[in-house]
């Protein structure tokens, strides 16, 4: 019996991340057809921990909007060593109407979330679904 149960947690805790990982990815396609690309400067590194409490960085950038307005963006991707140094440039994508809400044109800052809940949640899954299969 707990088998069963253990099967049927292990399914619906992979297909909540599975759920998750497609609304992600819903949201950010809707970003990126409402996107405007500009070009960001790293002003400063702002310090961050990990997960095991070791220092890491998040580059702080400074943009521009179509009509000149400055904003910054916090990356949402911690590193270290740092993955940029102040005064480096990259691509930025900003929305029309909330010119704050902004991204790091980068695979990391788009769609790693949603690879990584994808594949786990797919893992879960299939294991639960093995689960089913063998229990007796």
């Amino acid at each position: 019996m707990w088998i069963y149960i253990g099967a049927g947690a292990a399914l619906l805790v992979g297909s909540v991340m599975i759920i998750y990982a497609l609304t992600l990815f819903y949201k950010t396609v809707i970003f990126l057809r409402a996107a405007t690309r500009t070009v960001g400067t790293v002003v400063r590194l702002a310090p961050s921990r990990n997960g095991d409490g070791n220092a890491t960085s998040l580059a702080v950038f400074e943009y521009r909007t179509n009509d000149g307005t400055a904003y910054e963006h916090i990356s949402t991707v911690a590193s270290n060593p740092p993955a940029y140094k102040i005064g480096d440039t990259a691509a930025l994508l900003y929305h029309k109407r909330n010119p704050r809400n902004a991204r790091v044109r980068s695979f990391t800052e788009l769609w790693l979330a949603q690879l990584i809940l994808t594949v786990l949640g797919l893992a879960i899954s299939i294991a639960g679904l093995y689960m089913f299969g063998t229990a007796k």
